[in-house]
């Protein structure tokens, strides 16, 4: 896609554009409890940070933050900074907050003010969190009219011409690389304590942190986990080892190829067992989809992931290492291509 020529767009504060509204505290059991169809937004990033649907008659008996309509939620804190697109109207909690707009909002111009607020989110790692006196007075950079306006109409087409042109590339790419689907019935159960050791990572705050080039993990879902770099060797753990997130984005699971330091949000997976690349590769969808019960609010406790059970194919009552190594190798080699091809469209002139 071709670079867009910004250099006569205009800084505008996030406060001029949107009202910043504070979320209130929704638990788990409330929604069991009182199901509906509001949707109930935390600070994940995962299907839009909804962690389920409660009755609006009882958020507004409680006074619940309830959003206008369609707006834009962020992350207050965990993936601090997170912007989402919410298509209907809905209840925050307190780990994200309301950006309610300002001016005559629709679909394309708030999934265009998303774009350019998530470039913001790396100015908000996890310790710092998104308070409403710093979020206020950012800024980003928007297209203008002649008067000086913000260019609505520019912004609409924009997106509306880029999901054309995705639409376009995914239906060629789904006919040109099929995958297939797995048949997981008669895999087995295995506790995550019986193939790892889980090992709980350390607190290590801004301050604290010395200039360095050793990994960082914190509860992100992002860049591996990766937040800073650092120079602190107190609490290192090896590489060839699993990092998953028990607060904040929950369940988040990657493979660390280099030595790293963990937060405290942080629990790392030994492996008992010989782990290469490709198999640890294979366990981290596994994992994640096991972590998605466990909302933001709820953590997933060191004890409880050991507990916890993932389903993983077997041969001879023992987990198939060699078809994992194979099965990987396969999904490579389909990704491969699909990139290859990608990139094969993105130069076609006609899509």
């Amino acid at each position: 896609m071709n670079k867009i020529d910004i250099s006569e767009w205009k800084d505008f504060r996030i406060g001029e554009l949107l009202d910043i509204l504070n979320g209130t505290g929704i638990t788990k059991k409330e929604i069991y409890e009182h199901p509906g169809t509001l949707p109930a937004i935390q600070s994940g990033k995962e299907n839009n940070g909804c962690i389920g649907y409660i009755d609006e008659e009882y958020c507004k008996s409680r006074n619940y933050r309830i959003s206008e309509g369609m707006c834009l939620t962020v992350a207050r804190s965990g993936s601090s900074g997170f912007v989402a697109f919410q298509s209907t109207k809905c209840v925050v909690g307190d780990s994200a907050k309301i950006l309610q707009p300002k001016f005559n909002a629709n679909r394309e111009r708030l999934l265009f003010l998303r774009v350019l607020l998530l470039v913001n989110m790396s100015k908000y790692a996890y310790d710092d969190k998104v308070t409403y006196e710093t979020y206020i007075n950012d800024t980003i950079k928007l297209p203008v009219l002649s008067n000086g306006s913000p260019d609505w109409g520019y912004m609409e087409n924009y997106i509306r011409k880029t999901e054309e042109k995705i639409s376009n590339r995914i239906d060629l790419l789904g006919k040109e690389i099929p995958l297939h689907k797995i048949d997981c019935s008669k895999w087995q159960a295995y506790k995550i304590g019986d193939l790892f050791r889980v090992v709980k990572g350390t607190r290590l705050t801004k301050a604290n942190m010395k200039q360095g080039d050793i990994n960082f993990i914190g509860a992100s879902a992002a860049n591996n986990g990766v937040t800073a770099k650092i120079g602190n060797t107190g609490n290192i753990h090896p590489a060839n080892t699993i990092t998953v997130t028990y607060n904040g984005s929950v369940g988040e699971a990657f493979y660390q190829t280099q030595e790293f330091w963990a937060s405290d949000d942080v629990n790392v997976l030994y492996p008992m067992f010989n782990m290469n690349p490709s198999i640890a590769l294979f366990f981290l969808p596994i994992i994640r989809r096991v972590g998605k019960q466990y909302a933001f609010i709820d953590k997933w406790e060191k004890e409880t992931m050991e507990k916890d059970e993932i389903l993983l194919p077997t041969k001879d009552n023992h987990p198939d290492w060699a078809y994992m190594e194979e099965y990987m190798r396969y999904i490579q080699n389909k990704a491969e291509k699909f990139f290859a091809y990608a990139e094969h469209l993105s130069t076609n002139k006609e899509i």
